[in-house]
């Protein structure tokens, strides 16, 4: 980047942003700057914003380590629910997002119109990458619950704000299935408010027969949808 362009990225930054007290609308000008920009500037952009905020680049955000003083330690990068809960299954979110679309179309569910599940769903029908936000609070309880249809897993979702009992997902139990068989697989997450984003806790290895199992329904998946 040509140095009197990058001293105008961060002279906005400072000016801007500093003279900007409403949050939302501080959102709605760096949404509109980061637009504007080409992928060095972007990252300009976020290296004086780090440099505002007293962080040096690398560094966690007070929020996450915040989070991970209740929790443990969290993934650092932000993540989609569907990617946040793959790794743990020894999956990749496309696969998983696809086992959930399956069972949404078996059970003639619909998403909430305009919201992430929805969003995803028409990703894999248009063979698209998955939305790599986090999404709202709102949203991602939406997801967790058509995922835990799909795939026999508990999650204990956290929130930074109200750190008491955790939102609970889990699937139902039919008579013919043990429960021990369900609850051999559960994931923490952390959703932080602030920051609109989710962050995986970390996981021990998903059981052998669990694998083998998760294997089972994605070849079903692909045999009814090759294209995802």
């Amino acid at each position: 980047m040509h140095p009197t362009h990058l001293a105008k990225v961060r002279e906005w930054a400072t000016k801007e942003l500093l003279h900007t007290a409403n949050p939302q609308e501080m959102e709605i000008l760096l949404q509109e700057k980061v637009r504007c920009l080409a992928p060095a500037d972007q990252r300009a952009l976020v290296r004086q914003l780090l440099h505002l905020g007293g962080l040096d680049e690398g560094t966690k955000h007070p929020e996450l380590q915040l989070a991970e003083s209740h929790l443990g330690p969290l993934s650092a990068k932000a993540e989609d629910p569907f990617r946040a809960l793959a790794h743990s299954l020894h999956l990749t979110a496309r696969q998983l997002a696809a086992l959930t679309a399956l069972d949404l179309r078996r059970c003639k569910l619909l998403p909430k119109s305009g919201q992430l599940l929805e969003r995803c769903m028409q990703c894999l029908e248009q063979q698209q990458p998955l939305p790599p936000e986090s999404g709202t609070w709102p949203e991602v309880q939406e997801v967790l619950e058509a995922v835990v249809r799909a795939v026999p897993l508990h999650v204990e979702l956290h929130e930074l704000s109200n750190l008491g009992e955790p939102r609970v997902f889990s699937p139902k139990v039919s008579q013919n299935r043990k429960a021990k068989r369900v609850e051999d697989m559960r994931v923490k997450l952390m959703y932080l408010p602030a920051s609109k984003s989710l962050h995986a806790a970390a996981q021990k290895t998903a059981p052998q027969e669990r694998r083998i199992a998760q294997n089972a329904n994605l070849h079903t998946v692909r045999s009814v949808q090759p294209a995802w």
